[in-house]
């Protein structure tokens, strides 16, 4: 079947504390009360079945912020992606295996510390095993940013490269 759901939302949040750095010359990070910080959004999410084995699944976030601030650089919650899409793809090949292939897009608008290039692209892997017993328990495996894009999610930091991750969860219900 098809599945989707949609939501606006708008928060004002007061004292609202953020790593920046004010100017390009400015050589620390400081935790700064940013005042007032006004955050309106929309999400849209859906999957739906294609055939028996596959799932798409994809989403949409739109985000916009209001403050009093003209920064450098910042570490939360001014650096933020305005527009962010995701599509997935899930294999389920066998019954208790499932295959998922994934992409993230994010748009940053442009500012000082990220320049022009203000978009990222990751991909995504991963192997899911839901084992008969005991009932509940999920083996995952994956590879993130498997293509090696650049874009860094904080500025001053170096770009996370492709990574290798394996996760045991358990899930109830």
């Amino acid at each position: 079947g098809i599945s989707a759901s949609a939501g606006l939302f708008y928060r004002r949040s007061n004292h609202t504390v953020d790593w920046i750095k004010r100017t390009v010359q400015t050589a620390r990070w400081e935790a700064t009360d940013l005042g007032v910080v006004e955050t309106r959004g929309a999400e849209a999410a859906g999957a739906c079945r294609l055939g028996e084995e596959f799932r798409l699944r994809a989403a949409y976030t739109w985000l916009d912020k209001d403050h009093a601030w003209d920064v450098y650089a910042s570490r939360y919650v001014l650096d933020y992606p305005d527009h962010r899409v995701a599509v997935d793809l899930d294999w389920e090949f066998r019954a208790d295996w499932r295959l998922t292939i994934g992409q993230t897009f994010l748009y940053h608008k442009e500012t000082e510390a990220r320049g022009a290039d203000a978009t990222g692209a990751e991909g995504r892997l991963a192997l899911q095993w839901y084992p008969a017993r005991p009932d509940g328990l999920v083996l995952r495996a994956g590879v993130a940013n498997v293509w090696g894009d650049p874009f860094g999610a904080y500025v001053d930091l170096p770009t996370a490269r492709r990574r290798g991750w394996v996760a045991l969860g358990w899930r109830f219900l």
